[in-house]
């Protein structure tokens, strides 16, 4: 058990030590947005954002110009799982 408890503390200073050397992120695209996003969606082809807002709002973005193209009103619906669609036609969102 001491021996378990030592290989885990060596592994994670050996991660931490990793994590450090990384480059610090860099933004690289800012979605417009009134209200604290939420859970995040990213179409597949990345040319479409969506997020699920704290004001109760699904909020869909073109990328990479970052336009907003719609607001959906999700008021009094408790979203529990959201996906787009492969093309990104499609959200599909499912309540909890």
């Amino acid at each position: 058990m001491i021996q378990n408890r030592i290989r885990s503390i060596g592994l994670l200073a050996v991660a931490a030590a990793v994590w450090a050397q990384q480059p610090a992120p860099q933004e690289i695209l800012t979605l417009p947005t009134p209200a604290q996003p939420g859970s995040f969606l990213l179409a597949r082809s990345g040319t479409l954002a969506s997020s699920i807002c704290r004001d109760q709002k699904l909020r869909v973005w073109a990328l990479p110009a970052a336009t907003l193209l719609r607001t959906i009103d999700l008021t009094g619906r408790a979203i529990g799982v959201a996906a787009i669609s492969d093309d990104g036609r499609w959200i599909v969102t499912a309540t909890a």
